[in-house]
């Protein structure tokens, strides 16, 4: 089979699949380019077509672009209440011991599985853990200060947890918007690149002028899965990031996996990094794994000892 010609594929659409973030960069390039050449009959004819296009996009990113902020910061809320359970594990537990004695058949009722079911699991299992206390407490007097405290913990739980999936979904909504405008502008940018191959003809460098070209030549990979063996660490990727670059951490294995950034990829995990549990996922910012000023690697820590950990991690 023939290979398609190259001329004849458009390098937009395959250059930006899976990176709005750099679809607008190549927009605004080619927009403002256009712009700033507007005296030009032919230049402003194409500013008038492809400027439409331009604005109908960066409106749908910038939608979308908030969202996922919103939606990082309800998910974050959701995870530093998981995050607290391990102490109000301890503050419940206590109060409980005051009660009924550990070896008691009513202790054992209230915490059958210890506190591993509190700190560890999906998210939906450590909510369903708080609810089952929270259930089994009903009609203990002498518990009832413990048990509106489990009530309260739970409701801000599950208000967290609503807040988060109704989010994602919005940002999921946004998402297909964007990707809509995206093949738009992809195709917009691909007919301004003809026009000006055409005006250009004799004088192909002048396109540097309304073409990102630098930015579409370095095409850089976004979507990395790995394996980590169980007590090490490795380095994924060498990156260079902005602070506020969204980064989608997924742990597909069953043990718990930190995220950091590092100055040299062999450098161990330093104060900052972020914990993602088996078999969850968190959409992040980039500086939330450290300095994206001078550490430029992204690592990542298994922390369990033996059983081997797997992630996918995707940079928008």
């Amino acid at each position: 089979m023939n290979r398609l010609w190259i001329f004849l594929i458009n390098p937009f659409l395959s250059a930006t699949k899976g990176s709005f973030r750099l679809a607008m960069k190549l927009s605004f390039f080619t927009d403002s380019g256009l712009h700033a050449h507007m005296s030009d009959a032919a230049i402003l004819a194409m500013y008038n077509i492809y400027h439409p296009m331009h604005t109908a996009f960066a409106a749908a990113y910038n939608a979308w672009d908030a969202q996922k902020s919103t939606q990082i910061a309800n998910t974050s809320a959701l995870n530093n209440l998981l995050e607290g359970l391990s102490a109000k594990y301890d503050t419940w537990e206590y109060a409980i011991r005051g009660v009924y004695a550990k070896t008691s058949t009513q202790y054992e009722n209230l915490f059958a599985h210890g506190k591993s079911v509190f700190t560890s699991g999906t998210q939906l299992d450590r909510i369903q853990a708080v609810s089952s206390l929270n259930t089994n407490l009903t009609g203990i007097a002498a518990l009832a200060a413990t048990k509106t405290d489990v009530n309260n913990t739970y409701n801000a739980l599950q208000a967290a947890l609503l807040a988060s999936s109704d989010n994602k979904s919005i940002t999921n909504t946004l998402s297909t918007a964007v990707e809509v405008q995206r093949l738009i502008i992809c195709n917009g940018l691909y007919s301004v690149l003809g026009k000006l191959m055409d005006k250009f003809n004799t004088n192909p460098a002048a396109i540097t002028d309304y073409i990102d070209v630098e930015s579409l030549r370095n095409i850089q990979q976004t979507d990395f899965v790995g394996h980590v063996a169980g007590n090490s660490f490795i380095d994924i990727v060498h990156r260079t990031l902005d602070a506020t670059q969204f980064i989608t951490l997924r742990n597909t294995g069953n043990t718990p996996l930190r995220f950091y950034l590092a100055a040299l990829k062999t450098d161990a995990i330093g104060a900052v990094y972020f914990e993602v549990p088996p078999m969850t996922d968190h959409d992040i910012t980039a500086n939330q794994l450290g300095d994206v000023t001078t550490q430029h690697f992204i690592n990542v820590l298994n922390v369990d000892a033996l059983m081997e950990g797997h992630f996918e991690m995707i940079i928008d």
